[in-house]
């Protein structure tokens, strides 16, 4: 029965990509396996989308190029690996007719920006020489784009204005991205996560408790920064524990309490409406269903989101990260027998707000 529901799904595939007069093929690689999908105009205007195929791959640009040449042939394929006792009538014929129609109406490749991505890509269009036979070989007969993966992309419109920052660069690296930061210590340590959902049970948090701060899209800077601005108290109540109890492997929670301040506390605010708001342009661009005629207007209303929150100092007026770090309440601080009480002043919110407005310009 998975077999026939599998089959049906092909064959319309098929037929949909037959009345295409324009194909776009997406193409993602990650970890030795290759995905391929489309997203094809017919006559009418009316659009389709599904999965080209799926390959086991080298990371290569040659092995790329092969394997996407494999794909669309299995896709031809009508009835392919029949299940044990099936008994066709008819001979399985080569769906030519839907192989030329995707090697002539293919007009956009698009891809990560990973070089062997981009260079299989040439190779598929014809502008490049394979590596392993010294030949050319245009696959794709018609390409006008080769494009790169727009959610990836817009990754970029955080990462690199706030690594060009000092101040922001180094509050970052502190609390997020370091290898002694806080959300790596407290992501990598299952005792740490064990003390941190305590903490934030007894202090009567909710929702998720996850800091991971992996290397992707989705939670680069978003996921650790709302939730170490909306859990600050027992943030810092954590690496009082943590600075009690581990004496040697605790000393970054140590440091971490020694340089505390109001500034750091609305920086990382800051930084977390700045997330927030890539995020929003990131989600279009990596939806299915994104339509790439409204990419322009989405890239204004980003610009014009950070204009108006950075730029105008609106961040905090409205219902921000920002705004709420600065009416949180102070906290208290005791480490190395001296006690301290930290808050945030309006010193601290423009000195802050002013180091966010130096980066706007790259928006």
């Amino acid at each position: 029965m998975r077999w026939c529901l599998s089959e049906a799904a092909l064959e319309k595939t098929r037929a949909d990509l037959r009345s295409a007069l324009s194909i776009a093929v997406c193409r993602d690689e990650r970890k030795g396996k290759l995905l391929l999908r489309f997203r094809a105009c017919r006559p009418d205007l009316t659009i389709s989308c599904g999965v080209l195929g799926f390959e086991v791959t080298d990371p290569s640009s040659d092995a790329l190029a092969k394997a996407t040449r494999d794909a669309i042939c299995a896709l031809c394929q009508p009835l392919r690996r029949l299940p044990r006792g099936f008994v066709s009538r008819n001979k399985p014929v080569y769906d030519a007719q839907s192989e030329e129609r995707i090697r002539n109406c293919t007009t956009i490749l698009i891809t990560d920006a990973a070089a062997s991505e981009m260079l299989a890509s040439g190779l598929l269009a014809g502008k490049r020489v394979y590596a392993s036979s010294g030949e050319r070989h245009e696959y794709f007969r018609h390409v006008r784009l080769i494009g790169r993966d727009t959610s990836h992309a817009t990754t970029r419109l955080l990462k690199k204005p706030f690594s060009s920052h000092p101040l922001i660069s180094q509050v970052l690296q502190e609390f997020v991205l370091g290898k002694d930061s806080f959300a790596q210590k407290v992501h990598h340590s299952s005792m740490y996560q064990a003390w941190w959902r305590e903490i934030i049970a007894e202090s009567g948090g909710e929702g998720c408790h996850s800091l991971a701060a992996a290397k992707h899209r989705f939670s680069s800077y978003m996921t650790p920064l709302t939730r170490i601005c909306q859990n600050m108290p027992a943030m810092i109540r954590l690496c009082h524990k943590i600075a009690t109890l581990r004496s040697e492997s605790g000393r970054w929670a140590v440091q971490l309490l020694k340089t505390f301040s109001g500034f750091k506390a609305i920086v990382l605010g800051l930084a977390a409406d700045a997330a927030a708001t890539s995020m929003e342009f990131t989600r279009f661009c990596d939806e299915e269903s994104a339509d790439i005629s409204e990419l322009n207007s989405r890239a204004i209303q980003f610009g014009l989101s950070v204009e108006t929150l950075f730029t105008h100092g609106k961040v905090f007026e409205l219902p921000t990260f920002a705004k709420a770090m600065a009416d949180s309440a102070a906290v208290d601080i005791l480490i190395d027998g001296c006690a301290r009480r930290v808050s945030v002043t309006n010193a601290d919110k423009v000195s802050a707000l002013k180091s966010f407005q130096e980066l706007c310009h790259y928006c």
